[in-house]
């Protein structure tokens, strides 16, 4: 539960702000890409659905970026998901993970945080640690 954000601003650029698809000054000095690095929304951030966050940048590219938000856990457990689903998770360990909202746009969908092991048509690479798998 997470999306495609062009933008987390919760106020419009100025003219000396950089616009969508063009790069920040901290994307160059990290390579051109913030994918696989956490953003930590500063103190002063108003915007509910980015206070007090920290998000993983799963994809960051000319066309705008994937980020999920790390810290926002739902009243439920992953056994919940998957009973809804008919499946049954594979220990009491994975059973009692936390849901977390990940974000505000597609919050219909779920996004799964994984280590490398298995592609699924959705798999996308984060790093060589962390894969994210939608639905």
């Amino acid at each position: 539960m997470g999306g495609k954000h062009s933008s987390t601003r919760a106020s419009a650029p100025s003219a000396d702000e950089p616009r969508d698809g063009e790069k920040t000054p901290l994307a160059d000095a990290l390579g051109g890409s913030l994918t696989n690095h956490l953003l930590i929304a500063m103190p002063q951030l108003a915007d509910p659905n980015f206070a007090q966050t920290v998000a993983l940048i799963c994809e960051h590219t000319d066309k705008g970026a994937l980020g999920i938000v790390l810290n926002k856990p739902l009243p439920m457990r992953l056994s919940d998901v998957l009973s809804q689903m008919k499946l049954e998770p594979s220990s009491e360990h994975i059973a009692a993970q936390p849901v977390l909202r990940g974000g505000p746009v597609h919050t219909d969908r779920g996004f799964v945080l994984h280590r490398p092991g298995g592609q699924w048509d959705h798999t996308h690479k984060v790093s060589e640690s962390i894969q994210v798998t939608t639905s």
